[in-house]
């Protein structure tokens, strides 16, 4: 999924090489709310989250959230939006859910605001992709 070029350059790393990437890939899979999802025993999607901490804790960062290419439309975003927004709420007891999203990944943004996430701001010259800098939207949602 990293290595697709239709996927990739809405991620955190530009296009590196899979041994590269497997130390990356391992150190997300470490995190306490990282899950796979899987069809037929493929991956076909991964999410993550970390905790924010201190004065910060009641607040998950999600990102990022992957769907292997030709599995889009199919619900392995919905199956793994509302496993980890259930986990998040219920378990955790999270009050503020947080992502950043890119400004021209248009399906990425109208995906999560059906669940619930709102621009809260424009994060000014936020990524850096190919040379160019481009503006980001922080998104988010709250629990009561």
């Amino acid at each position: 999924m990293y290595f697709s070029r239709s996927t990739n350059r809405f991620l955190y790393y530009d296009p590196i090489d899979r041994n590269t990437f497997r130390s990356k890939w391992k150190k997300m899979l470490t995190r306490k709310y990282s899950f796979v999802c899987e069809r037929r025993r493929t991956v076909v999607g991964f999410i993550t989250c970390v905790r924010k901490i201190g004065q910060e804790k009641h607040i998950a960062y999600i990102g990022p959230v992957v769907v292997r290419p030709g599995m889009k439309s199919n619900g392995v975003g919905a199956e793994m939006m509302e496993y980890i927004l259930q986990k998040l709420k219920y378990t955790s007891r999270f009050k503020r859910i947080e992502m950043v999203v890119n400004s021209d990944n248009s399906r990425a943004v109208k995906f999560f605001r059906k669940w619930g996430f709102e621009v809260e701001a424009v994060l000014k010259r936020h990524t850096e992709r190919n040379g160019e800098y481009l503006d980001d939207f922080l998104m988010v949602k709250f629990f009561q």
